[in-house]
């Protein structure tokens, strides 16, 4: 695979709404957040911008197969199976999935007070379009391992998430 295909999976599979596995049923606390669950999916029309710096590449046509990206090219050149789900990404735009280094799932406020956000805070992180999570220190540590197992047991949405 491709440098530009490895940068591009995370955002493919949680901004885009690509598809989780055909093979592997969804919880239903995941439903919700899925509109498109295909075992192939062909992306087409769409501008991709690779992270690398080069220029955004409008026309490109992005094919999924289960959670990979098998292949990306110029519209025209990538060929999408019959059986594929194809989304028209004409006015749209694909990026890689961001990286956050310095995450918190708490807030502080004035005066000691705050909250433990293990519930929002990766729904939040994921629908900005961070994939992955380095957290910088904890108010509950049990409960954010507890939340990062159960995403990724794939009973909750969420990013990638390394806790500190």
């Amino acid at each position: 695979m491709s440098r530009i295909a490895r940068l591009l999976a995370p955002v493919l599979l949680a901004a885009a709404a690509a598809p989780l596995s055909a093979q592997r049923q969804l919880a239903p606390a995941m439903q919700e957040y899925v509109s498109v669950d295909a075992p192939q999916v062909a992306i087409t029309n769409v501008t991709v911008i690779d992270g690398t710096g080069a220029p955004a590449r409008p026309g490109q046509t992005v094919l999924i197969d289960g959670s990979r990206i098998s292949a990306m090219g110029n519209a025209g050149t990538v060929r999408v199976p019959q059986s594929a789900r194809v989304i028209d990404g004409s006015g749209h735009t694909l990026i890689p999935g961001l990286v956050g280094l310095h995450n918190h799932l708490y807030y502080t406020a004035a005066g000691g007070r705050g909250a433990t956000l293990v519930y929002s805070a990766p729904r939040l992180y994921l629908g900005t379009g961070i994939t992955t999570v380095r957290t910088t220190g904890s108010r509950a540590p049990y409960s954010e391992l507890n939340m990062k197992a159960e995403i990724e047991r794939g009973n909750w949405p969420g990013p990638r998430i390394h806790i500190t």
